[in-house]
């Protein structure tokens, strides 16, 4: 008999029973508009997604980590999610200068990407980068 093959399941539980009543409220809510960082250069024309995003996350960062323990952009390539990361990691940065260094986990081959893209959209990206 042939030895099963081991595999990932991946399913949504954010509907599930097995899913906190609590925990689906806060992630489904919608936080309107964003605040957007002063490091974000004036001419940087957001879309209404990415400003979605954006807010989502920064509901999210202001519910961690006693509701929210982390949370995920995936969309189309090209969409922004390198732009709404930086413009959170930004605004959480003016907010409270004292957080910890984040960490963007990434292929090394996109290094030079989130360089440029910071240099792109965000006002001193290099005094910036202190802080990622």
């Amino acid at each position: 008999m042939p030895k099963p093959v081991k595999h990932l399941i991946i399913k949504a539980n954010i509907q599930g029973i097995d899913y906190e009543e609590a925990h689906r409220e806060i992630l489904v809510d919608r936080a309107g508009a964003p605040i957007l960082p002063a490091a974000l250069r004036p001419d940087v024309a957001l879309k209404d997604h990415q400003k979605s995003g954006i807010a989502w996350l920064q509901h999210l960062f202001g519910k961690a980590p006693a509701h929210c323990r982390g949370a995920v952009l995936a969309d189309d390539m090209g969409l922004g999610k390198t732009v709404q990361t930086l413009t959170l990691l930004a605004w959480a940065f003016e907010r409270d200068p004292s957080l910890p260094p984040a960490l963007i986990v990434a292929p090394v081959s996109l290094l030079e990407n989130w360089e440029e893209e910071a240099r792109k959209f965000l006002k001193k990206a290099t005094e910036l980068s202190d802080n990622f």
